[in-house]
């Protein structure tokens, strides 16, 4: 199941440009709006510094220091992407979605009480038949190229949403796991390289379907390889390949609170651009000229998972909601394997004390799997 994420990043920064607009002062904007247009934001807050930012809005609320909570008590360790949690009482995970090298890794959830064989021949039938509709409301051939990745295991292969597209698929199984692997990718906009490109693209889905592995729970055999539930790809960090492209989003709930924590670590992050320099300052400047009603709580550098990044944790007071978000972004002359990563949280203000702890307690347990280099 993919974790939500309440604002979609494009969505965010169609909010955070529509906001820098509007003339109105008496727009309204919450402690979601602010901390999601900082944290997703193309061009974050490298140029504008981050503090400056807080500084800003420190002038129209009123700042309240709340102290950082410790981890007591047992631990279970869970693996997602390139990062291991060890999760204290009372964390779980509740789903994830990857992209790895262009390959995209979604967990198939079976019916338990249904044979295993008969679950999983009739999910893959069911999923061709979508498949097939989709191609026939695009008005695009409907034959699929079908076969096997392994042995038993069923691939596909077919055009998808336009002429130029295409769809790689296969379902890997281990027992009651099953995991769809697809990659989708377009012809070559040079003539001469389609053919090149496109057995390069079938290259890349193989070498997935090989470097998958389906490992017992809880076992990390391998520090640098990538992590899905129940699973691993065994792709090491990869820096000189434009292609290698790597995406997560990973999410978690506290039962007790029902805060829900969301981890979303892309990468490379291409957000670099001084010409986007002028974003947080219009919303900075808008949260004083509007005099939005948010207190910041805390805010200011913090490093998590040996990643030295900054922390705001705010309360729209209006809303009764609060809004907490962690960010880490690769500046330009940093080299090696460096996601930005963001881990945010979005909730109402009931029972402060007891979520900014249980916060605290989760940044505390995040760790990077790749090998320590200076960051």
């Amino acid at each position: 199941m993919r974790p939500s994420l309440a604002m979609p990043t494009q969505r965010i920064r169609r909010r955070a440009d529509d906001i820098s607009a509007v003339q109105v002062p008496r727009v309204r904007l919450t402690a979601r709006d602010f901390t999601k247009a900082f944290l997703f934001a193309e061009r974050a807050w490298a140029l504008l510094p981050f503090a400056a930012l807080v500084a800003l809005l420190a002038g129209v609320c009123c700042a309240h220091e709340v102290r950082r909570g410790a981890v007591t008590g047992p631990t279970h360790t869970v693996y997602a992407g390139r990062f291991r949690f060890d999760l204290p009482e009372g964390f779980e995970m509740t789903g994830q979605d990857s992209t790895v090298r262009g390959v995209s890794v979604v967990v198939v959830d079976l019916p338990p009480d249904v044979p295993l064989e008969q679950a999983r021949a009739a999910y893959w039938q069911k999923h061709l038949d979508e498949v097939r509709e989709t191609l026939k409301l695009d008005d695009l051939p409907l034959a699929i190229e079908e076969g096997e990745a392994r042995p038993g295991m069923p691939q596909a292969f077919h055009r998808a949403r336009t002429d130029l597209d295409w769809t790689m698929e296969t379902l890997l199984y281990d027992g009651p796991r099953t995991v769809l692997l697809k990659k989708d990718w377009r012809d070559h906009y040079d003539a001469k390289q389609v053919a090149a490109f496109h057995a390069l693209s079938l290259q890349r889905f193989k070498e997935a379907v090989a470097a998958f592995h389906f490992l017992p729970t809880g076992v990390a055999p391998n520090p640098e390889w990538f992590y899905v539930p129940g699973g691993a790809l065994a792709f090491p960090p990869v820096t000189g390949d434009r292609d290698a492209h790597e995406y997560l989003i990973v999410g978690f709930v506290h039962k007790r609170t029902g805060l829900k924590i969301d981890v979303t670590s892309t990468f490379p992050w291409d957000g670099y651009d001084a010409e986007k320099r002028g974003l947080l300052a219009r919303l900075a400047t808008a949260a004083i000229e509007w005099k939005m009603n948010i207190e910041t709580l805390r805010s200011g550098g913090r490093t998590v998972a040996g990643l030295k990044g900054d922390e705001v944790l705010l309360r729209s007071k209006g809303e009764k909601s609060v809004s907490f978000g962690w960010a880490f972004e690769p500046e330009p002359n940093d080299h090696g394997y460096q996601p930005k990563v963001v881990i945010d949280v979005e909730t109402e203000d009931e029972n402060l004390e007891e979520k900014v702890n249980a916060w605290d307690q989760f940044l505390s347990v995040v760790h990077f799997l790749p090998p320590t280099r200076a960051r």
